[in-house]
């Protein structure tokens, strides 16, 4: 009964060790798909659209002296800059 036991314990620290052991690898994998990417591109400085409040890139705005805009049919609205 005692040997039975035994091997009861030995199975369900086995079970115990191979599933932690599972569970840091892939806790490692995770945290290695979480490093930043290289490739990544930089966008910039980010500006505000004058007539929808967009935040986008400055190099894709279209700037009518001081303001931005998202497109051109914004600046259509308030071509002069004020609202």
């Amino acid at each position: 009964m005692n040997f039975l036991r035994f091997i009861l314990i030995a199975f369900l620290g086995w079970i115990l060790w191979r599933f932690t052991q599972r569970w840091y690898q892939n806790f490692l994998i995770s945290k290695q798909e979480k490093k930043p990417n290289s490739t990544t591109k930089k966008l910039g400085p980010m500006v505000r659209c004058n007539h929808c409040g967009l935040f986008f890139p400055e190099s894709e705005a279209i700037k009518n002296g001081e303001v931005y805009y998202c497109c051109e049919e914004h600046q259509s609205c308030f071509g002069n800059g004020t609202k």
